[in-house]
């Protein structure tokens, strides 16, 4: 006996675990029904949609994503779901089901939510891994690379190096992984944006280090310098504070 899911069932997995969710609804439904190049099609586009809209928001300005109300996304795939749904699907799942064919089990629903959360944070990862961590002119620094941005119509190599030079000497460039800094020129202090997970902001021994490497900083350049940490949640939201 043939199990389909329902209009209600792809809705609240479109809501819940995104696109890929429903995807795979519809994706199961096709295959159930034996509409095996039907079921193809979903699937990539899908795959496609999914891949175009979480590139679109990391690569959008952060001021413009940070306006955008989570809800305004999930409801506008959620919408254009149903659609795709009333257009291709209702009419024959609805059809088998009035002729003896069982509602798939929430249970199975539930487990495809989370199978699609994480492919869809796979994609997000993916994706974020192949951006520039910052805009801007980018050198290279250390055996390993780190990579230090920033915007050289105002801000000249030599303070670029001269940052890595400090971030080496104080430890936050090691050898074990590279990462990616960025520095601001401003005509009375310089700002230097550090990647740290958010939760290590308010430990006191991180506290202490990143109070040192800003006096080592203002002693190096000479200038006043403001440190920027910055975190991102896993829906891509940025967070900051400013020592």
């Amino acid at each position: 006996m043939k199990r389909l899911f329902t209009e209600r069932q792809i809705g609240v997995s479109a809501v819940i675990g995104g696109p890929i969710s429903a995807g795979l609804l519809f994706f199961l439904n096709y295959k159930r029904l034996n509409k095996d190049k039907e079921a193809y099609i979903s699937l990539s586009i899908t795959l496609l949609f999914t891949v175009a809209l979480f590139y679109t928001l990391l690569t959008l300005p952060a001021t413009i994503v940070d306006k955008i109300p989570n809800v305004v996304i999930t409801g506008g795939y959620g919408i254009l779901i149903y659609f795709l749904y009333k257009r291709f699907l209702s009419s024959e799942v609805n059809k088998h089901l009035s002729e003896g064919c069982k509602r798939e089990s929430n249970w199975s629903v539930a487990g495809f939510i989370l199978l699609g959360v994480a492919i869809s944070l796979l994609i997000i990862l993916g994706l974020a891994s192949s951006q520039p961590a910052f805009e801007g002119k980018k050198i290279t620094y250390g055996k390993i690379g780190h990579e230090i941005y920033f915007d050289d119509s105002k801000t000249s190599i030599e303070d670029a190096n001269k940052l890595g030079s400090v971030l080496t000497n104080a430890g936050y460039f090691t050898e074990e992984f590279p990462v990616a800094v960025y520095l601001e020129t401003w005509n009375t202090r310089y700002l230097v944006t550090l990647q740290i997970g958010k939760d290590y902001w308010d430990n006191p021994t991180m506290v202490q280090e990143l109070t040192s490497l800003k006096s080592e900083l203002a002693i190096a350049f000479e200038k006043e310098v403001t440190l920027i940490l910055e975190d991102f949640d896993l829906a891509g939201k940025k967070y900051e504070k400013r020592i």
